[in-house]
Formats: structure tokens, sequence, C-alpha cells
């Protein structure tokens, strides 16, 4: 279920980037942890707040199940001539209940984050003795935090992703679930999500289409 790096990008291109990356400055875009119980304009879809179970999961952005939610943001600003923007996106994924993984009978239990009409992360996560495609398993769980007292939760932190876009492009990241039960059996929520950016010399164009999902695609399975 996850993209497979090989398809993304040639490691030669790969590497070529990272080394460039590594002297940038890096900026911040876009931070927020939520706790002001408030969502911004920027956010649109079916959104909400949670502030229950504090003692594990503080005040998030959540909760949903087959929903979409959007962040909308301005570009970076012109990184000039020969540069262009490499975008880190990073979020904590608060996976509740019962979740299923790869289990074709009540699932794929899916999460995926979209750059416009662009997968940069697809992954399927599970509570339960079922395999998920995302490799790393949580920070903390899967044990029961609140909500159902039937199911276990787990939590990712810092969970990363990389990708580019045109210089005066509007950032819509998208945040998605797929095939998941009803509120009260499945649901999810994200916090303190973070947008940096960094002004690196451009590769080539080939390395630009694929570096969506770079960074996330390094800690999956291919």
């Amino acid at each position: 279920m996850g993209l497979s790096l090989s398809r993304l990008i040639p490691g030669v291109l790969v590497a070529c980037v990272a080394a460039s990356a590594a002297n940038a400055q890096i900026h911040t875009l876009y931070e927020n942890n939520f706790e002001s119980g408030r969502l911004g304009s920027e956010w649109t879809g079916p959104t909400s707040v949670d502030s229950h179970y504090q003692r594990y999961f503080s005040v998030f952005n959540g909760r949903y199940t087959n929903d979409t939610i959007t962040l909308s943001l301005d570009p970076a600003p012109n990184p000039g001539a020969g540069k262009y923007n490499l975008y880190t996106l990073r979020f904590d994924l608060y996976v509740i209940d019962s979740w299923d993984g790869n289990n074709q009978a009540y699932g794929p239990d899916t999460f995926a984050v979209s750059l416009g009409n662009t997968k940069l992360f697809l992954e399927t996560f599970s509570n339960q003795d079922t395999n998920q495609t995302y490799a790393r398993r949580p920070d903390a769980g899967p044990y029961q935090m609140g909500f159902n007292n039937s199911w276990k939760d787990s939590i990712y932190r810092n969970i990363a992703v990389q990708f580019t876009a045109p210089q005066d492009q509007k950032l819509k990241l998208s945040f998605t679930g797929k095939n998941l039960q009803s509120m009260s059996d499945e649901s999810w929520g994200i916090d303190n999500v973070r947008v940096r950016y960094e002004s690196v010399p451009a590769p080539g164009a080939a390395a630009l289409l694929g570096m969506g999902g770079l960074l996330a695609a390094r800690r999956r399975r291919s």
C-alpha cells in the first residue's frame, strides 16, 4: 500500500538532493499544536478539536473517520534564481481504536497525505494483531488510552514528509482516512503540525518530480 522509494526517484538523484540540502537554512512556514482549542481559517473540511483524554493525546485536531481535512498555506518566498524550496511537513498521528491494517475483510485501514492531487504519504495502520504497511512501530501503544474501552490506540510522533511545489502555488495539504468504520470504532487525529522549508540548489527536473514523499518513503517497506 505504501509508495515505493524506487519508483519515486533514482538513488543517484536522492544522494544529490540530500547533499545539497545539508547546508540549507531552515525556516518555519506554519506551526500549530492546537492547544488553543481552535482551528484557524487555514483548515477546511469537517474540522474539529478534541480535548478528551489529555493524559495521552493532549488537545488535537480531530477526531475523524473517512474524512478529508485540508491545510491551505501561502507558498514560501521565492528562493531566487537557480534554487527551489524543499518543504518538510511533520505531524503526530493518533490512530484511535480498532484499526485493522492490511486486513481485507475490515479494511485496509488507510491514512494518506496529499499535496493537491499528488499522494505524498499512503499507509495502513493497525492496533491489532494484523499487518500494516507503515514500518515504524508507534511511539506509544498499542494500548488503551481513551475513547472506546474495547480497543487499543497508538501514537506516532514526528512523521515527516518532504515535497516540492511550484514557487507561486498555494500549498493545499490534505489529510485523509479511508475504509474506516464509525467514529465509535475507528478514528484518527493529528497534532503538532509543522511545515518548514529550505532553499536548496535545484537538481535535475526528474528529481523535482520525484521528491514528493521522499522522507516518508525512506521509512517504508518497499
